[in-house]
């Protein structure tokens, strides 16, 4: 039996070795008996198939109930991570982890990744780290749960926010500049070798002509 806004319909029996639909009205294609008759399977499990089902068996004449509580999950989306550089310190960076799901029952959680091992971080949807104590190459998963489903997704810590990524370019331009100056340094410093060399060698010349 399933209960329907506090009334029992009856939806199936199994008599004879025989399982009989009772109620076509409701699980349409989607109900069956199974373990020879002892059990009942629903297919293709939607959000609006929870609620209270009953199980009425006689034994040696005697009627029994059993009740089941059914609560159907929705599958959890991929998270999405947000990183944002904190107001008021450029050492500390906020990470939030959001799925689009209203469900109260949703749990977060995060583990961090440093030199190849997964660390449990803290529990929550929000976190605060600060990027002086992790290393550069530090990578943060956010884990969604509810009791019947997971799902997660990783970030690296950097950069973080726009002042991170403001401050890695230019540290680029930096290296760009040192790439375009020591070829010209290397130039500079092989033509005043070479014009070192020559003078000596025509001093020496003029030398031996003495």
């Amino acid at each position: 039996m399933f209960h329907v806004n506090g009334i029992k319909k009856i939806l199936a029996e199994f008599r004879d070795q025989k399982f009989i639909r009772v109620n076509e009205n409701y699980f349409p294609n989607r109900l069956e008996g199974s373990n020879s008759g002892t059990a009942l399977l629903i297919r293709e499990l939607r959000m609006e198939d929870s609620g209270m089902f009953t199980a009425l068996i006689f034994v040696n004449g005697k009627m029994r109930d059993i009740s089941y509580n059914l609560t159907v999950f929705e599958p959890i989306p991929t998270p999405v991570i947000e990183k944002t550089l904190d107001g008021n310190s450029t050492d500390l960076c906020h990470l939030h982890c959001s799925v689009p799901s209203n469900s109260p029952t949703l749990s977060y959680s995060w583990t961090y990744r440093d030199t190849g091992t997964d660390r449990l971080y803290a529990n929550g949807s929000t976190i605060t780290v600060s990027l002086k104590d992790k290393a550069l190459g530090a990578e943060f998963t956010c884990w969604v749960q509810n009791p019947a489903h997971s799902n997660s997704t990783s970030v690296p810590l950097y950069p973080c926010g726009e002042a991170q990524t403001e401050a890695q370019r230019k540290d680029g331009i930096c290296w760009i500049k040192v790439y375009i100056y020591l070829p010209v340094i290397a130039v500079l410093v092989t033509v005043v070798a070479t014009v070192i060399f020559v003078t000596r060698q025509k001093h020496t010349i003029n030398q031996r002509a003495r």
